[in-house]
């Protein structure tokens, strides 16, 4: 990493560059609509920080706070820029920032069925590498199974179920169906 990267708190001014990298990121089902990510950092609940290299946004977390949780919504990295080091940059920035509170985020479920199983064995692979444990639990929502991860190796699902319910109503959103893995 070079010491031209800084990262910041949301400006206006970046929207431009966070909705295209937000847009290439990300499948359709598996966004809100910017309108209600912008909206919600008007709350206490929303944070979003740009990581920028030189001048250029790279990318961007976007995560929500909830008593002592955290719940990491979106870390994306534009496509040009992957593989830099970039999203690791973002991901410790956020450990460090929320260092006493829990860290909870939701990916893909990994199974061979899916044609994009190697990308989401690698983005596994990536969350482990930097602090994060695969919870015995899957968010089950309309149209995606996520795996469930943790800073915490063993996590208190009903307090994960509390800060569910909260994002659920930040995005208008229905709650998701946690389960145990069997």
């Amino acid at each position: 990493m070079n010491n031209e990267l800084k990262i910041n708190k949301f400006r206006i001014s970046d929207l431009k560059s966070v909705k295209n990298i937000y847009y290439n990121s990300f499948p359709e089902e598996e966004r809100f609509s910017i309108f209600l990510l912008m909206f919600n950092l008007l709350t206490k609940f929303c944070k979003l920080y740009t990581l920028k290299d030189k001048h250029s946004i790279v990318g961007f977390i976007y995560y929500i706070t909830y008593k002592d949780m955290i719940f990491l919504l979106y870390l994306a990295v534009d496509e040009n820029s992957r593989g830099k080091g970039y999203g690791k940059y973002l991901l410790n920035f956020c450990i460090k920032e929320n260092s006493n509170k829990d860290i909870y985020l939701n990916i893909d479920k990994i199974d061979e069925r899916f044609s994009d199983i190697n990308i989401r064995k690698k983005r596994l692979k990536f969350y482990v590498e930097n602090g994060f444990y695969l919870t015995d639990y899957f968010s089950l929502e309309e149209n995606v199974d996520f795996n469930i991860l943790s800073t915490k190796e063993d996590i208190d699902i009903a307090k994960y179920k509390k800060l569910d319910e909260k994002i659920a109503k930040l995005f208008f959103d229905k709650k998701s169906n946690i389960v145990k893995r069997s």
